[in-house]
């Protein structure tokens, strides 16, 4: 899993976490996390999660599956979503509901 230990350590390192805080984060040592970047441990699937979220990155990007750090994130939901208020929204189901 050599893509996930550099990953890994890329991200951590550009969100100003050390390995000791992420260490915490998962009720571990620092060596924990500096054994999953050197590539000497693989991390749980449970763990993988945790450090995912922590790192606000999705898990296809540290395992490599894509180059897209938040594809875990609809950024084109967000924005329809981002100016909606309640009744813009039921406004819309309603319009739907008589076709209009």
């Amino acid at each position: 899993m050599l893509v996930f230990s550099e990953r890994l350590r890329e991200v951590r390192k550009a969100k100003d976490v050390t390995q000791v805080q992420l260490g915490k984060m998962l009720d571990y040592g620092y060596t924990a996390i500096a054994n999953y970047e050197s590539g000497r441990n693989e991390p749980s699937h449970a763990d993988l999660c945790r450090i995912a979220d922590y790192l606000d990155v999705s898990i296809d990007y540290l395992l490599g599956r894509t180059d897209d750090l938040y594809s875990h994130k609809n950024y084109a939901l967000y924005r329809r979503l981002k100016n909606t208020t309640l009744l813009d929204f039921l406004l819309e189901i309603d319009n739907e509901k008589f076709n209009l």
